[in-house]
C-alpha cells in the first residue's frame, strides 16, 4: 500500500494539528494537504516522504523511542483509528496528575489555568503524549477494551510530572527520557517533588 492510500493518514494529520498546521509545518498549500487527507490526491514522492516524517511515521510505520504528541478534539475517533497501526495489541495508559484529579471531582480548573488533560499510551518502547481539551481525559473505556490502566488495575494510574513541568507536557515535547521518568515514577524518587493538587478550602 502507497503512503497516500494509507487508512491512517487522515487521522494522523487531524492528530497533528490538522490540515492548516501540517500544510504550514511542509510549506505546502492547504488545499493540497486537504485533498491528500481526503484521498483524492497524492503527494510526490518527496514531499510524501517529509509528510510520512512531521507524522513520526516514516516508510508509514511508527518510530519506535520518541514520545509521539497527538491532540484529539475529544471525541477519540481519530486516535481509535491512529491506534490500530500503532497499537495493534494494546497499549498501557497513564494520566497526568492534574487529569488525575480533575477526574475524581476536584475543583481545580481555574488553579490550574484549565490546563489541556494528558495521558500517555504506551507499549514497550513505544509512546503516544495524547492531549485533549480540558476536562475531557482519555480514558480505556472511551478508547477501546485493547486498552488498560498501567498495572491492569481498575483505578487511573498518575504520571510522576512535577507541578513545574506542566508546560512541557501540555506545550512542549518531552523527550523519550522525559516520560521514562514520569512514567517510572523516578522523578520521586530523585527528590523532585511531584505535582499536588492544590488546597480545596475557599474553592467556589
Amino acid at each position: 500500500m502507497r503512503f497516500n492510500e494509507s487508512p491512517y493518514l487522515s487521522p494522523l494529520i487531524e492528530l497533528h494539528g490538522g490540515v492548516t498546521a501540517v500544510a504550514a509545518a511542509l510549506g505546502v498549500a492547504r488545499p493540497t494537504v486537504s485533498l491528500v487527507k481526503s484521498g483524492e490526491a497524492a503527494l510526490g514522492q518527496t514531499r510524501g516522504a517529509a509528510l510520512l516524517t512531521h507524522l513520526a511515521v516514516p516508510d508509514g510505520r511508527p518510530a519506535d523511542g520518541i514520545l509521539h504528541v497527538w491532540r484529539d478534539r475529544a471525541d477519540f475517533a481519530a486516535t481509535r483509528l491512529a491506534s490500530r497501526l500503532f497499537f495493534p495489541d494494546g497499549a498501557e495508559m497513564q494520566v497526568a496528575p492534574w487529569s488525575r484529579w480533575n477526574w475524581s471531582g476536584r475543583q481545580l480548573r481555574q488553579q490550574l489555568r484549565l490546563l489541556p488533560e494528558v495521558a500517555v499510551l504506551r507499549s514497550g518502547r513505544r509512546a503516544v503524549l495524547l492531549r485533549t481539551p480540558a476536562g475531557r481525559c482519555a480514558k480505556p473505556e472511551l478508547l477501546g477494551s485493547e486498552f488498560r490502566w498501567a498495572g491492569g488495575g481498575a483505578d487511573p494510574v498518575e504520571l510522576a510530572i512535577p507541578d513545574a513541568d506542566a508546560e512541557l507536557w501540555t506545550e512542549s515535547h518531552p523527550s523519550w527520557w522525559d516520560l521514562v521518568a514520569a512514567w517510572d515514577k523516578k522523578q520521586s524518587g530523585d527528590g523532585i517533588e511531584a505535582w499536588q493538587p492544590v488546597d480545596e478550602v475557599g474553592l467556589a
